[in-house]
């Protein structure tokens, strides 16, 4: 017992108390898949710069995530519209065939 009294000085407990702490996200990231781990840098990193607290990191990731993403939206729903249209044609077609 006196050995580890002696080993832990009081400057080897401040030295372990002035370490920084592990990054949580990183830590988390860790167990993730790519996506979700390149989502929880990217909340992280809106936190970071923007001074913001977590919730509004969260909330205003979330809209940034949701802008970038609509065009490719309208993209897809235009498609499908043609895809419908054609599809609805062929089966007219079809049907008049019969």
């Amino acid at each position: 017992m006196n050995d580890v009294a002696e080993v832990l000085t009081e400057k080897a407990v401040e030295a372990v108390v002035q370490t920084p702490g592990v990054d949580e996200v990183a830590v988390a990231a860790a167990d993730s898949f790519l996506p979700v781990a390149a989502l929880q840098y990217l909340v992280d990193a809106v936190h970071y710069y923007t001074g913001l607290n977590w919730w509004t990191a969260i909330a205003l990731t979330t809209l940034l995530i949701r802008g970038i993403t609509v065009p490719l939206l309208i993209n897809q729903l235009k498609a499908t519209s043609k895809l419908t249209g054609i599809y609805a044609a062929d089966a007219t077609t079809v049907k008049g065939n019969q």
